[in-house]
């Protein structure tokens, strides 16, 4: 009987080991397969977000991996457009990269084409992202920053550039008889309704009188001004004649005609001439730019 008793314990110490050791080599198995993948970012990393741009301008993007990939990769970038004059056929991109192993870095260069307009009111938005594909299943990728957004503006007009003497310069606007028209003259190059709003006036006519005529005075600051014109009655579009009398005695005359449709909804009238001054001594240069 005791000789039983002490084989059983034996065998039990055995089985018990047995099973010890399967556990422990099943256990070892499963961690081996149980891999935590590890986490890279990518990121936009450039400056250029928000940013406005000519057309005619180009724009660098910079994409960036925290870390390398170990295997090659393509990053592919999409761009969506908005606005009234923006499509895809004014920019040009290239739309898929290849990702070699080990790099950390593209760049994205997108060319903004200049169609030969130059209607400043028509603002064109950019959207620019990208995918970036991952075949490496211990990988996981993140982004927090993937998108950047474009402004895209027209550029300014050939202008025309007259020297004369220190003085004041006269600007009115003639009109068909039984016309109202309204003249402002603001500081600064504005084109869009807010900041014509918010601008500081430095002379006005919005009486009864045709023509009506503001001044920019000889005091002055050198830098840019904005002639904003409104029909009174909202007879648009309004054919209009502005004459720019120059303290030298030189003249410039504009037949312009006034449309509301920019500021539809919050302000009716049209911007029709930009004007840079930039003193020199006794010489005055007038850059005035036709919208």
């Amino acid at each position: 009987m005791k000789k039983n008793i002490k084989f059983l314990t034996i065998l039990c110490m055995v089985l018990g080991l047995s099973f010890y050791s399967c556990e422990d080599d099943s256990t070892v198995a499963n961690e081996e397969l149980l891999v935590t993948p590890t986490e890279i970012s990518v990121n936009f990393v450039d400056a250029n977000n928000n940013i406005s741009v000519i057309e005619g301008e180009d724009v660098v993007l910079n994409v960036q991996l925290s870390s390398a990939l170990s295997i090659a990769t393509t990053l592919d970038v999409m761009v969506q457009s908005g606005g009234a004059d923006a499509s895809a056929t004014e920019v040009t991109y290239t739309s898929s990269f290849e990702i070699a192993a080990g790099s950390t870095s593209q760049d994205i260069t997108l060319s903004f084409l200049d169609d030969g307009d130059y209607l400043l009111s028509d603002i064109q938005t950019y959207t620019v992202s990208f995918n970036m594909g991952n075949m490496d299943p211990n990988l996981y990728l993140i982004s927090t920053d993937a998108s950047r957004i474009i402004t895209v503006s027209e550029p300014l007009p050939p202008g025309t550039v007259v020297t004369t003497t220190t003085g004041n310069l006269s600007i009115s606007v003639g009109f068909a008889a039984g016309g109202d028209i309204d003249v402002y003259g603001l500081e600064g190059m504005l084109i869009d309704g807010p900041a014509i709003l918010a601008a500081n006036l430095f002379d006005a006519s919005a009486g009864y009188s045709n023509p009506e005529v503001i001044n920019l005075a000889s005091g002055s600051s050198d830098g840019d001004y904005t002639i904003f014109i409104r029909d009174y009655n909202g007879g648009y579009p309004t054919d209009v004649v502005v004459t720019l009398d120059f303290a030298g005695g030189e003249q410039e005359v504009f037949n312009l005609v006034v449309d509301d449709a920019m500021f539809a909804g919050l302000i009716d009238g049209d911007v029709k001439l930009f004007i840079n001054k930039a003193s020199s001594g006794a010489a005055v240069t007038y850059t005035i730019t036709q919208n």
